[in-house]
């Protein structure tokens, strides 16, 4: 079993998440850390014993294979140094993610979650860092993530921590999801009013016109916007459209989100990343908004994505001006 990488978070009202409403939707809160996936590996140790050996996963990468000998120089923020810490690999001291594994090596399981550590959102109860909050069960035998009422017992069976599902909407609207969303409170701390990043929309049921299944999610940056107004005839207002686009896409909230990953990912920030950072904010644009954006725009515009790109990096610039200073 190699490193898979999560499916990505789909904004709610995207194509790729269209129609992902009807039915049962389980509603589940977003947690503001870096993503990370751990499984185990069936592998020859050379002496005919099939021995099960750990993985971890950041985001992108396999942080750590012990069969290999190898470990990755940095480790997600500590998870991997968490994860194998786990696992005895001898079946004894196990803690509860080793438990998991030991007791279900038959099944081809694979965990994703979040482990919490300071982001941007920064308001968590002292006692939720550090903990790794599993939000999918993936099934390799089906390629299918288990359903919340399959999973959720399974995980607390082996006292595994898990983001539960916070409410179920049928046949929900962008008004209903809206509502969750600003006021899930989910290990936010109680004497601050600031919003936890979102939710999470899950139609088991469901799969895209692609036959995928992926999940859809409502942040909190995006409650200034009117998801049903069209902007009008009158949206350009002297601007490009590009310029436009960049306006209301490229906000300071994602900026500074996409440099904290790139900071919990690599230990530390440095200038390196420069190019790394203009290229993840664009790329999140392009991604994430552009369908919207292009809506609003009633599909009557041509975009110069070199334009928008360098208006992208601008903003960059304007959000995280101490990175550019000598």
């Amino acid at each position: 079993m190699t490193f898979l990488r999560y499916p990505h978070l789909c904004k709610y009202g995207n194509i790729e998440v269209q129609d992902i409403e009807y039915g049962v939707a389980h509603i589940f809160p977003k947690l503001d850390g870096t993503n990370s996936s751990v499984w185990y590996s069936h592998t020859h140790d050379g002496q005919c014993d099939s021995t099960i050996v750990l993985g971890t996963g950041s985001r992108n990468r396999t942080l750590h294979m012990p069969v290999t000998g190898g470990s990755a120089p940095k480790d997600n923020a500590g998870f991997n140094a968490w994860a194998q810490g786990q696992c005895s690999y001898g079946g004894e001291n196990n803690g509860p993610l080793g438990d998991f594994f030991s007791e279900l090596s038959n099944r081809k399981y694979r965990l994703y979650g979040e482990w919490l550590v300071p982001h941007t959102v920064q308001h968590y109860h002292d006692s939720a860092w550090r903990k790794f909050y599993i939000f999918d069960v993936l099934d390799e035998e089906t390629g299918k993530f288990l359903e919340y009422e399959v999973d959720q017992p399974l995980l607390e069976q082996f006292k595994l921590d898990y983001v539960p599902c916070i409410q179920k909407i049928k046949n929900g609207s962008w008004e209903n999801f809206l509502h969750v969303a600003k006021t899930c409170r989910y290990l936010l701390k109680d004497e601050n009013d600031s919003p936890g990043e979102g939710i999470v929309i899950k139609n088991y049921g469901w799969s895209n016109k692609q036959n995928n299944q992926v999940w859809a999610k409502v942040v909190t940056a995006e409650f200034k916007d009117d998801f049903h107004k069209a902007m009008g005839p009158n949206v350009l207002e002297g601007k490009s459209p590009a310029q436009a686009i960049c306006d209301k896409a490229c906000t300071s909230a994602l900026v500074e989100k996409e440099y904290a990953k790139i900071v919990v990912a690599e230990g530390e920030w440095s200038n390196k990343f420069i190019p790394r950072l203009f290229h993840t904010v664009y790329y999140s644009v392009v991604t994430e908004e552009l369908w919207d954006c292009l809506k609003d725009l009633k599909f009557n515009a041509l975009v110069n994505f070199k334009e928008l790109q360098q208006l992208c990096i601008q903003k960059v610039k304007q959000v995280k001006p101490e990175l550019f200073s000598a």
